[in-house]
């Protein structure tokens, strides 16, 4: 195995940093080398054959407080093969890591979860911290019918624990609950790590919490949920220069499923859900999607991109391509009476697919109106905006757009400030532009709101009804 002295890091009182930076007062580090048998100590520091073995020790010996850490090491660059199956009843705070620089490897061999941290019969009321570090984690399975949530990590019990994953990569997992690779009560945040081919026979094919999740520059890659989430399910998602490509969720969500979403810098590609939001479901919730790429994503009804329940949030600077569904091929706006709305800034909705209606958008019930500012509509299949007679859509500030749809007796598209009305009781399209170029809905006010022009850049009027007895057109130029 080496020269154990390497890896003995003992256990002592560290360096004031930590008591600063964390609150902690003790750290109690135990090193898990490859071939050990039994824990014992040498030159002054403790090793022991497996995880659960080290904080028995730790425990059964000192005077652990509930501001202590414990921290296991385990040997850098090693494999240990079923050092699994474990259910940690842990006592205090407690760090899972490497000693060294590069990660060690954990192989489950398809037989077990990793670890299940159980909080109820921590004695004391503080927060604790839950941090694995540089761990490859693999082939984990949780078929557990207690506690079912988890393919590789679980967070169960009565008192609250922050559970972090920082440079872990986890690979091949299932769980017969919730969360094909990690599930926890309580709130997750992820780092720079990566998920690949999780599975979860409920939600959250790779991560699940009904609290907060936050992840950051990280992957989730080919995951499953056979409900809701394909790759995260969580009551917040905080989603930042992250990557989910390839999931599936079998009702919703096929990339996230989340009551509030927060999503910035990021790409969603490849996603599919058998029913509604191919990439992300929310339901009445608060929603911000910010510089986000949705790129060929999919739902069997409704949403290619997004499906959003009474959600209130804006969508800024993102771009909606090749996404599908039967409505809504981008988005799909579902509302009670008077529940949320969306806004739209600066977005780009290019080559999306409805076979039924919306090519970009469907909206449905939306009483209050949804509005775009500087929104570009470009080569999506017609129409490119669909809603039913209760919802309304105000169009601001050079919002180009190719088409849009019946939308029976209120308008799909308003837009009050230049006092355009646009699709109030007929059908709107260019008949006088090649495939795929931009409609401009330019400046224009018709006094008879049954009445619609559009004019794209050349000018040119459309409408399927007669001229109004006074209208006025800031343009000018000719009128057919």
């Amino acid at each position: 195995m080496g020269n154990k002295n390497i890896y003995l890091f003992g256990i002592i009182l560290l360096s004031s940093f930590f008591n600063v930076i964390y609150g902690i007062d003790s750290i109690y580090k135990c090193v898990i080398p490859q071939g050990e048998a039994y824990c014992q100590s040498l030159d002054g520091g403790l090793v022991c054959p497996n995880l659960p073995a080290c904080i028995q020790f730790i425990t059964l010996n000192f005077n652990v407080g509930p501001t202590d850490l414990i921290s296991v090491l385990y040997e850098q660059n090693a494999v240990f093969d079923n050092h699994c199956g474990y259910e940690i009843s842990i006592p205090t705070s407690i760090y899972i890591s490497v000693a060294g620089s590069f990660p060690a490897t954990i192989n489950c061999q398809n037989a077990n979860r990793f670890i299940l941290f159980n909080t109820s019969f921590t004695e004391y009321s503080s927060w604790l911290n839950i941090t694995v570090n540089s761990l490859t984690i693999i082939n984990t399975y949780n078929d557990d019918a207690a506690y079912p949530d988890g393919g590789a990590i679980s967070v169960v019990g009565y008192q609250s624990a922050q559970l972090t994953l920082n440079q872990v990569e986890m690979t091949t997992s299932y769980s017969s609950g919730n969360g094909g690779f990690v599930s926890s009560i309580y709130d997750i945040t992820i780092v720079d790590s990566q998920f690949n081919t999780g599975t979860a026979l409920k939600s959250g094919g790779a991560i699940y919490s009904p609290g907060a999740i936050v992840s950051h520059n990280s992957i989730y890659n080919s995951c499953e949920s056979k409900a809701s989430g394909g790759a995260i399910f969580g009551e917040t998602v905080n989603f930042m220069t992250s990557k989910a490509t390839g999931n599936y969720a079998e009702y919703n969500g096929g990339a996230v499923s989340c009551t509030s979403c927060y999503m910035f810098f990021s790409i969603v590609q490849s996603n599919n859900a058998g029913l509604i939001g191919g990439a992300v479901y929310s339901y009445s919730g608060m929603v911000q999607f910010g510089s986000m790429q949705f790129i060929q994503n999919q739902a069997g009804v409704c949403g290619g991109a997004l499906h959003l329940i009474n959600a209130t949030g804006s969508v800024t600077t993102s771009n909606f391509t090749m996404n599908k569904a039967n409505y809504g091929g981008a988005l799909c706006l579902n509302y009670l009476p008077d529940q949320g709305s969306i806004d739209f800034l600066d977005s780009t909705f290019y080559n999306n697919i409805a076979t039924e209606q919306g090519g970009a958008l469907h909206i449905s019930s939306s009483l209050k109106p949804n509005v775009i500012y500087h929104g570009i509509f470009f080569n999506n299949s017609y129409p490119t905006l669909s809603c039913d007679e209760e919802s309304s859509f105000l169009c601001n500030n050079n919002c180009t757009i190719s088409s849009c749809d019946r939308c029976g007796s209120s308008p799909c598209l308003e837009d009050y400030d230049r006092m355009l009305s646009a699709c109030f009781d007929t059908v709107c399209h260019s008949d006088f532009e090649p495939q795929g170029t931009p409609h401009f809905i330019s400046q224009a006010y018709a006094s008879q709101p049954q009445n619609l022009y559009l004019l794209d850049d050349n000018n040119f009027k459309h409408t399927n009804h007669t001229r109004p007895k006074k209208s006025r057109f800031p343009r000018g130029g000719p009128f057919l």
